[in-house]
């Protein structure tokens, strides 16, 4: 019954509500009860004043015992309350209730009035076993010399339970005020939870929608602020997904393609040579080189997918050594200055000195080479390919961060602006036909992203096109 976040929600505000009425009904209870012991004296007391009054008016009349209670019977049965007139030796002279006349009521007897107000107070149990709290007053009453002289207390009693009946007003009232509190917050509580349930139900159906194979998803949620947090999360992670699904449907598409060359032309001069359709021995021998060069080329695209995705799944721990990037990217550029030449591509490099970085010295050197062989490739004769080193920072949080900056710059065609986002995805060519006929298969950037990334650091791409290309490297610097 209460399965849903909803009908839980419900059923917590309900409950707080009822708790908090019980603690506050027990809290009232608690507070409000002296209270109404005090009024209760107080009123006893407004009774006993005039009674008393009464009481030596009457003894003034020189009236009998039995006449006095006869009146005080009337009065008691006006007022409420039960009515005794105490011997000072604690024997009661009479008792409107007609339980305590003639016997001793010492407990009553013995109480010293308040030295400021004059009168006593406190409770006592009757022979029937009935609370009852009672104000006493001294009076004076003078008969004849028959009987008796004095009455020293008049006690003005009534039942302890008569002081809770306020309690059971109030419990009574507040009983309906809390019906109708309840009534109001169970209604706001369905229209409060009705606001955080629907965009959750949203969120449930979105997610449902994109299990079932449909990634266009975008909630558009304004409130709550939490809510519009998650819905913000959501839409991310969709695109996310969307572009994952995407990126694996082009990948399996590019190996497939990518595998599909070098695999026909491997079949295909092999049936050449088993039908004895090369041409002789020289036919058989330059076969033979398609397929080793074929063979090498699906070997090299197999060990970089295996590769990247070691890096990409952490399966590559990255070195964690102090490394002069300035060093590497020298050697690098030496190590490229023989093609550059045949090329006749200028290739240039500065470098001054660095701090160290820490990071894998081998796998940079793997991204600068990768950079610099694709700028090489991309730049024709008489252009230019320059590298360069230097120490960056920038504001990050209120602090200020440090970084190597590591950029390739060449004056080759250039890449689309549309396409600058997607040079580092697997496969991924400007130019597939020259890159193919380059021996090229689109993972040296991915690659070279995956290895900055596991350092920490970011890589981009900038370009004119027509003008050449500009790509950077920034890896953060310890300390």
């Amino acid at each position: 019954m209460f399965k849903s976040l909803r009908s839980r929600l419900v059923l917590s505000y309900v409950f707080v509500v009822v708790l908090s009425l019980l603690l506050g009904f027990i809290t009232l209870v608690v507070v409000i009860r002296p209270v109404v012991l005090r009024l209760t004296y107080a009123t006893l007391l407004d009774k006993a004043l005039p009674t008393a009054r009464l009481v030596n008016e009457l003894a003034q009349q020189e009236i009998t015992l039995a006449q006095i209670k006869a009146r005080l019977q009337e009065q008691a049965e006006e007022q409420g309350v039960r009515i005794l007139l105490v011997q000072v030796r604690g024997r009661v002279l009479l008792d409107t209730g007609n339980e305590l006349e003639g016997r001793q009521a010492g407990d009553l007897a013995s109480d010293k009035p308040d030295p400021k107000t004059h009168y006593v107070r406190g409770n006592f149990q009757s022979p029937a076993g009935e609370n009852l709290l009672y104000i006493g007053v001294q009076v004076t009453v003078q008969q004849d010399a028959a009987a008796v002289q004095r009455a020293h207390l008049l006690i003005l009693a009534a039942p302890a339970r008569d002081s809770w009946a306020f309690l059971r007003e109030l419990l009574s009232g507040f009983m309906w005020a809390g019906l109708v509190t309840l009534v109001v917050a169970a209604i706001l509580a369905l229209i409060l939870t009705r606001s955080l349930s629907a965009p959750i139900k949203k969120i449930a159906a979105a997610a449902h929608t994109i299990a079932g194979g449909d990634y266009d998803q975008q909630l558009n949620i304004d409130y709550p602020a939490e809510m519009k947090e998650v819905a913000f999360s959501f839409n991310q992670m969709a695109r996310e997904v969307k572009q994952s699904r995407q990126s694996m449907r082009d990948f399996v598409a590019n190996v497939s393609h990518e595998l599909k060359t070098p695999l026909t032309s491997i079949q295909g001069f092999a049936d050449a040579i088993l039908d004895g359709a090369a041409g002789g021995e020289e036919g058989q021998r330059r076969a033979a080189g398609v397929i080793r060069d074929e063979s090498t080329r699906m070997s090299r695209m197999v060990e970089q997918l295996l590769d990247l995705s070691k890096i990409e799944s952490g399966q590559i721990a990255m070195a964690r050594h102090p490394v002069q990037v300035d060093q590497i990217l020298q050697a690098c550029v030496e190590k490229l200055s023989l093609a550059a030449r045949e090329k006749g591509v200028q290739l240039g490099c500065d470098c001054p000195s660095l701090p160290p970085l820490m990071g894998d010295g081998d796998r940079l050197a793997q991204v600068f080479t990768n950079l610099l062989d694709n700028a090489l490739k991309h730049t024709p004769a008489g252009g230019k390919v320059s590298a360069a080193a230097r120490v960056a920072s920038e504001m990050t949080g209120g602090a200020e961060a440090r970084f190597v900056e590591v950029t390739v710059m060449d004056t080759g065609s250039g890449i689309p602006a549309g396409e600058l986002d997607r040079v580092f995805e697997r496969f991924y060519q400007v130019d597939k036909s020259r890159a193919r006929a380059r021996g090229g298969a689109g993972l040296g950037l991915a690659i070279s992203r995956s290895i900055v990334e596991a350092h920490g650091g970011r890589i981009w791409a900038e370009s004119v096109e027509g003008l050449g290309s500009r790509f950077v490297v920034r890896m953060p610097l310890q300390g």
